[in-house]
C-alpha cells in the first residue's frame, strides 16, 4: 500500500490488484477510525479468496461520508484508489495507528478488557 497526504485533509492510497478486479469484486468500508477493504488481490496464492487485503485502525479520524474509492487501470497495473477526507485535519506520521488494533474484531475484546480493569481499579 502507497499513501500520501494532500492539501486540505485529503489522504490517498493505492492497493495493487489483480489484472482481473472489478468494482463488484470489491467492498471498501469507511469508518470513522476504521478501514477495511475486500478485493481480488496482486498475488492469490498469499492471500485467500474473500480475505481482506487492509483491515485495521487508521492513524486518525476520518469523514466516512466524504471518502470515496475507484479502480484505475493504467500501463502499471490495477490499484484501487482511495480517497479519504481526514477530521480533524493534521499529518498522519502513518496510514494505520502503530500498535493500534490488528482488526475490527479486536475492538469489543479490547472494550471488555478496559471495563474489566476500570471494575478492577474501582473494587480496590
Amino acid at each position: 500500500v502507497r499513501w500520501s497526504q494532500r492539501k486540505h485533509g485529503e489522504l490517498r492510497a493505492t492497493v495493487p490488484l489483480a489484472a482481473s478486479a472489478t468494482g463488484r469484486q470489491c467492498r471498501v468500508e469507511f469508518k470513522r477510525n476504521w478501514l477495511k477493504v475486500v478485493a481480488p488481490p496482486l498475488n492469490p496464492a498469499a492471500t485467500p479468496a474473500g480475505a481482506a487485503l487492509l483491515d485495521f485502525q487508521l492513524h486518525g479520524a476520518v469523514d466516512p461520508e466524504r471518502c470515496d474509492w475507484r479502480i484505475e487501470r493504467s500501463a502499471r497495473g490495477v490499484v484501487l484508489l482511495l480517497e479519504l477526507q481526514k477530521s480533524p485535519i493534521y499529518d498522519w506520521p502513518t496510514l494505520h495507528r502503530v500498535n493500534g488494533l490488528r482488526s475490527e474484531s479486536d475492538r469489543a475484546a479490547a472494550l471488555d478488557r478496559l471495563r474489566q480493569e476500570a471494575d478492577q481499579t474501582a473494587a480496590m
